[in-house]
């Protein structure tokens, strides 16, 4: 009779260490499927992110090329006096003003911007 109980005290622990395993299984898919989540929201708003980057890029892009049109066409406008790109005999010159507010490279991270809403956390 010994080897029988032993038998069936086996047959339950083997029984038992599977339910265990199933267990422990399903809730390693469910983990896996709240991370899958996690990264899809975390790929998305990358892919919002670098568009936002570009069209900040664009929009200063636009703006540095309004300046500069507008600062060339800033003597011809005040009557000539000086800072115009064509002298008086018509050679094409510079005037030191018009390009000394382009010299210095504008501070790092001033092209980034800023976000006033705050975006949900992917975390449950």
């Amino acid at each position: 009779m010994a080897g029988v109980q032993s038998s069936s005290t086996y047959k339950l622990d083997i029984e038992s260490a599977l339910a265990w395993l199933r267990r422990e299984l399903m809730e390693m898919r469910s983990q896996d499927q709240a991370l899958i989540r996690q990264l899809m929201d975390l790929h998305a708003g990358i892919q919002e992110l670098k568009l936002e980057c570009a069209e900040a890029e664009e929009e200063e892009e636009e703006d540095d090329e309004t300046e500069e049109e507008g600062s060339w066409d800033f003597g011809s406008e005040a009557g000539g006096s000086g800072s115009s790109v064509y002298s008086s005999s018509g050679e094409v010159g510079f005037s030191i003003s018009c390009l000394s507010t382009r010299m210095t490279p504008p501070p790092l991270g001033s092209s980034l911007p800023r976000r006033t809403s705050s975006r949900r956390s992917s975390l449950p």
